[in-house]
């Protein structure tokens, strides 16, 4: 039940906390340990007014200001926790940096946010009864026609052979044939248009040979005549 798991999380969070041996936690105090150990490679210059100046490995400076604790950088500021820059002006100003890590890390933060207590109830059968109607289920109404199998499908979705998968959006086929996008060498443009004028050309013949039947040598000859100096014509634009 979700009941007993927050109350069993409850109760694990606030006694992980109290076991806690800094006033931060092991995975920010691993954090900040290594940090000291990062800014090793920075060299820091007071200015005055706990504003300090901040030289890494290459050319670039940073200014930072431990009172207000902030740096250029804008890392400071944005997790709340000393970064390489601040870490080297504490060191040097012989600060401890567990001080001046975000209240959000420390322990009493930790255990205002675990604290509030989540209490077990009865079982069922010490619940108190009641004089009311109890709840019942909706009825249920048969649906018109066969039910179905499989799930609607979003819009963003496609069956092809049993399968889900999505659509092919924002991806531009390109033709093999003919070199232009927005189609492939199957559905051709003039692939399609060529097959569709020889069908209506064989329609055309055919249809001449069931009205003149008594010539039927004449009709065969004349049919495949036509056909392939069409096809030739096509293949090798000739007029």
């Amino acid at each position: 039940m979700i009941l007993n798991y927050l109350m069993k999380r409850l109760v694990r969070k606030r006694s992980d906390v109290e076991k806690w041996h800094h006033q931060i936690g092991p995975k920010v105090f691993k954090y900040v340990e290594r940090l000291k150990l990062d800014s090793s490679s920075c060299c820091s210059e007071y200015s005055g007014h706990y504003v300090y100046q901040v030289r890494g490995l290459g050319d670039d400076q940073f200014m930072v200001d431990i009172d207000k604790r902030t740096c250029v950088c804008k890392k400071w500021q944005l997790i709340g926790i000393p970064c390489i820059h601040g870490m080297s002006a504490l060191l040097s100003s012989n600060c401890d940096p567990l001080d001046y890590v975000g209240n959000v890390y420390k322990k009493d933060a930790f255990l205002k946010a675990y604290n509030p207590v989540i209490y077990g109830i009865n079982g069922a059968s010490m619940w108190p009864t009641t004089t009311e109607k109890p709840v019942q289920y909706p009825k249920f109404k048969k649906q018109h026609g066969r039910p179905k199998k499989v799930r609607k499908l979003q819009s963003e979705e496609v069956r092809a052979g049993g399968r889900l998968k999505l659509k092919r959006n924002y991806i531009v086929v390109t033709c093999k044939k003919c070199g232009q996008q927005g189609h492939n060498r199957t559905t051709c443009d003039k692939r399609s248009g060529r097959r569709v004028m020889v069908w209506q050309l064989v329609a055309h013949l055919l249809l001449q040979k069931q009205l003149k039947s008594y010539d039927s040598y004449l009709c065969c000859v004349s049919f495949w005549k036509t056909l392939v100096l069409y096809m030739f014509n096509q293949l090798f634009d000739c007029k």
